[in-house]
C-alpha cells in the first residue's frame, strides 16, 4: 500500500482521499526511525507506571480517582492527565471500552490488538491475526465478542475471555474501516472503503444483508441508542440515516466536504456528531436533519468523536494533536487537551463518566481522570 505524504494537504495520520471513486486511502504515515526510536524509549521507561495504573483503575475504579484529585489539589477547569501507555511503535488508531468498563481494547498500526479483561486475572492479552492496521474495535452489548475492523481487508471476532479468534469475516473487495453492534447485539454492521455497508447476523453467523449506497468509501458508522437508526459516513462527505427495521435510507447529510471519519448519538438519540477530514465537527438534529452546529476550532482532519454518558461533553480527536472538549448543547469550546505528540485517533469516555481515554499516532493511549472536573469553569 503507497503512504500518503501528510504534507500533501493531510494533517500527520491522515491523509486526502485519493480522488477516483471507490479507490482506497490510507489515513496512516509510516513514522520516521528516529520517531520510533523516541516511542520505543517512551513505551520502555511508562510501561511498569502503565501497567500498575491499569490495574489500579480496574480494582478501586472512580474511587482511586477522587484520592488523586484531592491529594493532588485538582484544577477544577481542567480534566487531569493519569494514565499514558505506550502500546505500540506504531499508530494506535482505535480504542474502546466496554459498557461495563471492565475490558478495554486498542487496536495499533501494526494490526496486534491488546486486550484487557479486569475480571478475574486481569488478564492482558496480543490479538494476533491481522496484518494491517486495526481501525475500528467494539465490544458486543453483552461484551463476550471483540470486533476488529482492519486495513487488511477483514473483520475478526475475539472471545474476550479467552483472546480467541471465533471468526474472520472477509476478505472483502476493499479495507474494512469501521463495526459497530446494534444495541441488541443481533446485527454487526461493517463499513468497506469500496462504499458497501455489510451486515452480520450475529444468531445465524451469516451475512444478512449489503447495504451497498455510498458512492465513496463507507468509512463509519454508529447505531443510534434505540437500535431504530444506523448512520453512516463516506468518503463524500455524505451522512446516511437507515431504518433498521428495513434498512432503507431514509435520509442523506450534505455538509462536510469532504471525508466523515467518525459518527457518535447523543444518549438521548436526538443528535448526532460527526467528525470530518474537512476540519470541521458538526451536530445534527436527528429529527430534522438539520445541521444546527459547526464546530471548527481544530486545525487539522477531525478523526473521532464521542459523547459523555450523559450527553453534556463532545469530545473530538484530531490530526492537530489535540483532543477538544465541547457544549454540545451551544458549541463552546470548554478546553483543548494537548498532551498527544501525534495526531489524535481515537476517542472514548467511560461509560459512567469519570474517564475519557484518547489515542494517537505517537503510539500511546491516554487516559484523563474527569471526577471533580467541571466542564463550566472556565480554562485559563
Amino acid at each position: 500500500m503507497t503512504q500518503p505524504n501528510a504534507d500533501d494537504g493531510g494533517p500527520d495520520g491522515l491523509a486526502s482521499p485519493a480522488p477516483g471513486a471507490g479507490e482506497a486511502f490510507d489515513p496512516f504515515e509510516e513514522p520516521s526511525p528516529a520517531a520510533k526510536a523516541s516511542r520505543v524509549s517512551r513505551r520502555t521507561s511508562l510501561a511498569i507506571v502503565a501497567a500498575a495504573a491499569v490495574v489500579a483503575i480496574g480494582l478501586t475504579g472512580g474511587i482511586a480517582w477522587i484520592a488523586v484529585s484531592k491529594d493532588k489539589g485538582r484544577d477544577p477547569s481542567m480534566p487531569t492527565l493519569v494514565l499514558a501507555a505506550p502500546i505500540s511503535d506504531e499508530s494506535l488508531d482505535s480504542l474502546a471500552s466496554s459498557h461495563s468498563g471492565m475490558k478495554f481494547a486498542v487496536g495499533p498500526g501494526d494490526g496486534k490488538v491488546q486486550l484487557t479483561n479486569m475480571k478475574g486475572d486481569q488478564q492482558n492479552r496480543v490479538l494476533t491475526g491481522h496484518t494491517d492496521a486495526v481501525l475500528s474495535v467494539a465490544f458486543s452489548p453483552d461484551e463476550a465478542t471483540l470486533a476488529t475492523a482492519s486495513l487488511d481487508k477483514t473483520v475478526r471476532l475475539w472471545d474476550t475471555e479467552t483472546g480467541e479468534s471465533t471468526a474472520t469475516l472477509g476478505p472483502f473487495d476493499d479495507e474494512a474501516w469501521s463495526v459497530a453492534y446494534s444495541p441488541d447485539g443481533t446485527t454487526l454492521a461493517i463499513t468497506v472503503a469500496d462504499g458497501t455497508v455489510r451486515l452480520w447476523d450475529t444468531a445465524t453467523s451469516q451475512y444478512s444483508d449489503d447495504l451497498g449506497g455510498h458512492d465513496y468509501g463507507a468509512l463509519s458508522l454508529a447505531y443510534s441508542p434505540d437500535g431504530a437508526l444506523l448512520a453512516t459516513g463516506a468518503g463524500d462527505g455524505t451522512i446516511r440515516f437507515y431504518d433498521t427495521a428495513t434498512y432503507e435510507v431514509v435520509a442523506s447529510l450534505d455538509g462536510h466536504i469532504n471525508s466523515v471519519f467518525g459518527l457518535a448519538f447523543s444518549p438521548d438519540g436526538t443528535r448526532l456528531a460527526s467528525a470530518s477530514f474537512d476540519e470541521t465537527v458538526r451536530l445534527w438534529d436527528v429529527s430534522s436533519h438539520e445541521n444546527t452546529l459547526t464546530l471548527d476550532g481544530h486545525g487539522a482532519s477531525v478523526a473521532a468523536v464521542a459523547f459523555s454518558s450523559d450527553g453534556k461533553v463532545l469530545a473530538s480527536a484530531s490530526a492537530d494533536e489535540t483532543v477538544k472538549l465541547w457544549d454540545p448543547s451551544t458549541g463552546r469550546l470548554i478546553v483543548t487537551l494537548e498532551e498527544h505528540t501525534d495526531g489524535a485517533t481515537a476517542v472514548a469516555f467511560s461509560d459512567d463518566g469519570s474517564a475519557l481515554f484518547s489515542g494517537s499516532g505517537d503510539g500511546t493511549y491516554r487516559m484523563w481522570l474527569l471526577v471533580g472536573w467541571d466542564p463550566g469553569v472556565e480554562n485559563g
